[in-house]
């Protein structure tokens, strides 16, 4: 039921005059503490069309699909060079590594969903794919790395799960709820400031990497 004023604007064909980001991604959860919605807002969203012709759907998706799997592949592995780099001489940086990456992704984020120009919002996908990827191989070893080899398994399992239910179930429904709120005073820019909105937990996120 969230949302409805989006498929009321794509049913009618009514885009905004500048380019803005539809969200249809989704979430993985709180950077693994309970902020999962940032995620679903931050890189998984494909650009909504411009008015202008040039560019429609399917070929801003086509930008965006190489640049999201390119980019978002080169972060998660800097994500882990740099941790077992860094990490051989402080094991902290299994910690501090992603919480800079997401500390870094998030006012790019905000930039990104911001921008009122179809090519700058591509060029910082390119840059908030890498940073969002990088937390990625450091968290999933911190969970193999303090479980007993006897429950890895488990924890692994159980990490996964609680990922996918906070981020992929509420991050879609957080945003919805956020630009249907903001609908009225905002109208068709509603999904674009939810977006940046919801972006902005990406500072709790840092803030629990951090401490923990």
């Amino acid at each position: 039921v969230f949302g409805k004023n989006i498929l009321r604007r794509s049913a009618g064909g009514g885009f905004p005059a500048s380019c803005s980001l539809n969200g249809s991604g989704v979430g993985v959860g709180m950077r693994e503490s309970g902020a999962g919605v940032k995620r679903y807002s931050t890189i998984h969203s494909p650009l909504q069309p411009c008015t202008s012709p040039s560019w429609n759907a399917l070929r801003i998706a086509l930008a965006l699909g190489p640049l999201i799997a390119v980019f978002g592949g080169i972060g998660a592995l800097a994500g882990g060079f740099a941790s077992d780099y860094l990490g051989a001489r402080d094991q902290r940086w299994y910690v501090f590594t992603p919480a800079l990456s997401v500390l870094l992704a998030t006012p790019l984020s905000v930039a990104l969903y911001l921008s009122p120009m179809l090519t700058n919002a591509l060029a910082l996908v390119t840059v908030v794919a890498f940073l969002n990827a990088m937390w990625q191989a450091p968290t999933f070893a911190l969970v193999q790395s303090l479980a007993p080899v006897r429950l890895r398994a488990t924890a692994a399992a159980v990490f996964i799960f609680f990922a996918n239910l906070v981020g992929y179930g509420a991050g879609p429904l957080v945003v919805g709820m956020v630009s249907d709120a903001l609908a009225p005073s905002l109208g068709d820019q509603s999904l674009r400031w939810a977006l940046a909105g919801v972006s902005l937990l990406g500072f709790v996120t840092a803030g629990f990497y951090w401490l923990s």
